[in-house]
């Protein structure tokens, strides 16, 4: 289903397989994913990135994947942003992805609100409120917070590279046979 800044109605959307895109307005319950068995629902939201509300309750089941574009500190337009007037049950998977080079120019003070709900259910299955989830292209993490209406990702820090880790070992390593 794609949705191309637009309006869809229905009394449900229940996507067991492929792919929930787009930007606009779905009026409706959202039901995305399924049984184990059944292959991923991509609930992408926007248009790299973009602003979805939904007029209903969302349920993210197991099966669900939710990739996240970071890309400005602007909510809709910088970054994904999720707006469900209903409750919000969380399953499935959170992915964060930088877009447009802003993995360089993001600093520890930036606070995204990826997510609003009139209440929330669950979590997903790969991070929890307090946790720090890294980025996909391990560029840095974020803390995420989850209240009763605001899903938030702030505090980033950097993931050093591989290669500081090794000078750091190896530093310390030819420090300590000086000695």
């Amino acid at each position: 289903l794609f949705l191309n800044n637009g309006n869809a109605s229905a009394s449900s959307f229940d996507l067991q397989g492929g792919t929930l895109k787009g930007s606009g307005t779905l009026t409706g319950n959202v039901s995305l994913g399924g049984n184990l068995a059944a292959s991923p629902v991509t609930f992408n939201v926007g248009q790299s990135p973009g602003q979805l509300t939904i007029t209903g309750n969302l349920t993210l089941l197991s099966t669900a994947v939710t990739p996240i574009e970071l890309g400005g500190t602007t909510q809709g337009t910088g970054y994904d942003f999720i707006d469900v007037t209903g409750s919000a049950t969380l399953g499935g998977t959170l992915n964060l992805t930088f877009v447009n080079g802003f993995g360089s120019t993001v600093t520890n003070a930036d606070t995204f609100t990826i997510l609003r709900a009139g209440s929330f259910i669950g979590a997903f299955s790969n991070i929890a409120t307090g946790q720090y989830l890294t980025t996909t292209d391990s560029i840095g993490k974020f803390l995420v917070t989850q209240n009763s209406t605001t899903f938030q990702l702030s505090q980033f820090t950097p993931v050093p590279e591989p290669s500081t880790w090794m000078l750091l070992a190896t530093g310390g390593g030819l420090s300590a046979w000086m000695n």
